[in-house]
């Protein structure tokens, strides 16, 4: 997104090749892994072809990290508006990883929602009822916004290069049946689809802010609600009080 902005848009063409790389191997993640076609790659993935979990679960076990990175694709194509590019590269590589979300969503039997999982919220913990610090759910806050945004920017694809029509349907029905993001009993943005409580209040990383940034299915004009629920995850994660309770410091 910086290159775009200092309208050096190609210098994210390496990029691009690389995420093709990791569609090729990550198609296979995808069937031997997970059962699901399209591709995925978790957060170690590298040129080397490696797409699988890695290590440990608090950090490797996410494979909505191919969305992350996929997401660049649409960044791209809005910054520089080439149908060509988003037919030749962009949308068969967001199409894949939108195929691989539609098979490895579940539909939770409580709620009904389509959900993610198991997953992460990468290197956070939240505490139990019972006391017990865990890392994994279904559907973190993390997974429904890179979902969202993966399983969106395909529908509007499709409907610019006019193709996939159906695809694009049952895009828009997985889409409509995704949770909403959620507020914490606090005010906060939810990190987790339960209220879990947060074992690590200060934690440095807000993966369930990516609604907010880089993404803007939060914004200040159409969601305030939410817009003022990201400002006090924000302060709470700066706040010092919080620190006092992870750690017994306070910060200088």
């Amino acid at each position: 997104m910086g290159s775009q902005c200092r309208n050096l848009a190609e210098c994210n063409a390496p990029l691009f090749t690389y995420i093709k790389d990791l569609a090729h191997h990550g198609a296979k993640t995808a069937e031997v892994v997970y059962g699901c076609k399209g591709w995925t790659a978790h957060t170690t993935a590298n040129v080397w072809g490696y797409t699988p979990a890695s290590s440990t679960i608090i950090w490797g076990l996410f494979p909505m990290a191919s969305s992350w990175i996929a997401s660049h694709l649409w960044t791209q194509y809005e910054f520089t508006q080439d149908k060509q590019y988003l037919a030749e590269m962009a949308y068969p590589l967001l199409k894949g990883n939108a195929q691989f979300i539609l098979d490895f969503l579940a539909k939770d039997p409580k709620s009904g929602y389509l959900m993610t999982g198991p997953s992460i919220s990468p290197e956070n913990w939240f505490r139990t009822a019972g006391g017990e610090e865990m890392v994994a759910s279904m559907m973190p806050a993390c997974d429904r916004e890179l979902a969202y945004e993966i399983l969106s920017n395909c529908v509007q694809a499709s409907e610019i290069l006019n193709t996939d029509r159906e695809f694009a349907d049952s895009l828009r029905t997985a889409i409509a049946q995704l949770p909403p993001i959620q507020l914490r009993a606090n005010g906060a943005i939810r990190e987790w689809f339960e209220d879990f409580e947060e074992a690590h209040p200060n934690h440095r990383h807000t993966s369930h802010l990516l609604a907010l940034y880089p993404f803007s299915q939060i914004t200040l004009e159409k969601t305030p609600e939410l817009a003022e629920a990201a400002r006090k995850t924000i302060e709470n994660r700066l706040s010092a009080e919080n620190w006092k309770i992870q750690s017994g410091v306070v910060p200088i």
